[in-house]
């Protein structure tokens, strides 16, 4: 989901839910260098969350789909009610911090379809980016790639249908060069169920190049599959890695990974993925990080309502 290094001519910064620096030397031409310069070059990796679980929708029987519903759309209602004042609590974070470039994931998009003709709509990339204007803190949207979308009946709340559509995206601090833009989807996706309609779980990923301190960097940033279909995580991990290889720049990764890097996390929350970035000669920036904690990033109730932190896996 959710380091001194040796760095190789690839680095990978696996840093979901936080800010950190990469400062060293400047890279040169050798096969090894350091990332950053004097001033650091700093990055923030967030995944703002859709809001609720629908996981017991995907698969659930004509019959338990109406709970399933309930259930997710209560969870969301909580959760849409506190969103303006998270995001205003994520972008105060960036507005300190001035991360040159964030990596987000779950940017979420629902459209409300009522029993009277009107709909609402809800996007969550707008309205943070919205925020950060507003704080003269402005970021360009440099890359944005629509995932899974999905539009489900409702039959409740005043609600005929709703439509979610989540996504992730990059946003780079205004006045920060950037160029070569690029979204897309892996080919290696779940194909899932509800209520008999099959549909692809689409799982994707961004990338931009920068130039910081000097030096041109490629970031990409991507959302792996889910801890219960490894098979398909470790493989879209694999395909980000043949990706990397064939960049001429350093790389810095950011995202959600779904894929526990602490010895200590629960069990299933660990795949094969973290291993094959570090195999393939990537460094696990968090590793180095003064005042190093666990670093935990995952998982909270659902509704968020939890008034103590649950998060135990990095």
């Amino acid at each position: 989901m959710h380091k001194s290094v040796s760095w190789l001519a690839l680095t990978l910064l696996i840093a979901a839910g936080a800010c950190t620096d990469l400062s060293g030397p400047a890279p040169s031409g050798d096969a090894s260098f350091g990332v950053g310069s004097a001033e650091p070059v700093t990055v923030m990796s967030r995944n703002l969350y859709l809001g609720a679980n629908i996981d017991a929708l995907i698969g659930a029987e004509p019959g338990g789909f109406e709970q399933a519903m309930l259930d997710a759309v209560g969870q969301l209602t909580r959760t849409t009610y506190t969103m303006p004042h998270r995001l205003q609590y994520i972008a105060m974070e960036i507005a300190t911090r001035q991360p040159d470039v964030i990596g987000l994931q779950e940017v979420t998009r629902y459209t409300m379809y009522f029993g009277d003709g009107s709909d609402d709509v809800l996007d969550y990339l707008q309205a943070l980016t919205g925020i950060l204007a507003q704080m003269g803190q402005p970021y360009d949207v440099a890359a944005y790639q629509p995932n899974v979308s999905l539009t489900l009946p409702v039959g409740m709340l005043g609600m005929a249908a709703i439509n979610y559509t989540d996504g992730d995206a990059i946003l780079v601090r205004r006045g920060v060069q950037w160029r070569d833009a690029a979204s897309g989807h892996f080919v290696n996706q779940v194909t899932m169920n509800v209520l008999g309609n099959e549909f692809r779980n689409l799982r994707g990923w961004n990338a931009v190049t920068v130039k910081l301190q000097g030096h041109w960097y490629r970031v990409i940033n991507a959302h792996l599959e889910i801890q219960p279909f490894a098979p398909y995580q470790e493989a879209q991990a694999e395909e980000l890695i043949a990706m990397a290889a064939r960049e001429p720049h350093p790389l810095i990764m950011l995202g959600d990974f779904n894929s526990a890097a602490n010895a200590d996390a629960p069990p299933g929350s660990m795949t094969g993925s973290y291993a094959s970035f570090l195999a393939a000669g990537f460094a696990d920036l968090w590793l180095n990080q003064a005042n190093m904690g666990a670093g935990v990033t995952c998982c909270q109730a659902a509704d968020l309502s939890n008034a103590v932190s649950q998060l135990n896996q990095r």
